[in-house]
């Protein structure tokens, strides 16, 4: 899983929520951070976070993340409301045509 910063406050935010708080209940079993270069820093990412810096349009990996324990119900969960929200869903099982 890639989470996108494009700020420090909203990096800084993100330490709030409920599943970094308690990471088994995130989602991802290898969880990044990606930001523009020199956003934020090895020293302040969470325990087993990786880091990916963009600069130029070029994705470059400051640190690889370590593998965690997810929660695979909210993975589907989010799926299911992507695939609900963009129409996929009715074009796969449209067993009508």
């Amino acid at each position: 899983m890639i989470e996108v910063k494009v700020s420090r406050s909203d990096f800084f935010a993100d330490g709030k929520k409920f599943f970094r708080i308690h990471p088994e209940q995130g989602m991802g079993d290898y969880r990044f951070y990606c930001c523009p270069e020199g956003l934020i820093r090895e020293e302040e990412l969470p325990d087993k976070w990786g880091l990916l810096y963009e600069k130029d349009g070029v994705i470059r990996l400051v640190k690889k993340a370590e593998y965690q324990e997810s929660d695979y119900r909210a993975e589907r969960t989010m799926y299911g409301s992507v695939i609900r929200r963009e129409g996929i869903k009715p074009k796969l099982f449209d067993y009508r045509k």
